[in-house]
């Protein structure tokens, strides 16, 4: 199965990103947009991985956990990787609880280790994908009097998330959820 760990968003959240993304759509050309019901943070991806490799996924998550509080999460700034003259994918960026959320990617890069994981060759960049750019035509974007004030929340928890294809595109599924604090 393919897995990755996730930070989910709240809906409220979710819903100011769809309307980001509705409003680039006339701005920006030939993007694949995320859907609403995919918003996330990816953590750390896993790739395939095997069903007796789950248990010890899940244990090493839930110890990072349970040491870590609940804390405040702002989404702010637009952004493009590799950069806005050719930009490939389009993000939003985490304005507050960036440190945080760097904190535990990098303690989940180390605990998964023993496990036959590697380590992420570039360095956590804490961002939420709202779009794939589909060809090198889109060239040169720009995020000027665009609304970057999407909201806020306390994160509490992080979660291994599933993901699937289906006809229409991806599909995640959460498999476990960990509460801070234990």
């Amino acid at each position: 199965m393919r897995l990755f760990i996730a930070v989910n968003i709240p809906e409220e959240i979710k819903e100011k990103l769809s309307v980001l993304t509705k409003r680039l759509k006339y701005k920006i050309s030939d993007v694949r947009w995320i859907a609403k019901d995919n918003f996330h943070l990816t953590l750390k991806f896993l790739g395939e991985v095997r069903e007796e490799k789950v248990d010890k996924i899940n244990s090493a998550i839930s110890d990072i956990a349970q040491n870590v509080q609940p804390f405040k999460v702002l989404f702010s700034e637009l952004g493009a990787f590799p950069d806005l003259k050719y930009p490939r994918i389009i993000w939003v960026g985490v304005k507050e609880g960036s440190t945080e959320l760097k904190g535990i990617a990098e303690k989940i890069e180390n605990s998964l280790l023993p496990f036959g994981f590697e380590k992420e060759k570039r360095p956590f960049s804490c961002h939420l994908t709202v779009g794939r750019v589909k060809s090198f035509k889109t060239k040169n974007i720009s995020f000027e009097k665009i609304d970057t004030d999407f909201g806020s929340f306390v994160l509490e928890r992080i979660d291994l998330m599933q993901s699937f294809l289906e006809k229409s595109g991806p599909g995640y599924k959460c498999l476990k959820s960990f509460s801070f604090g234990g």
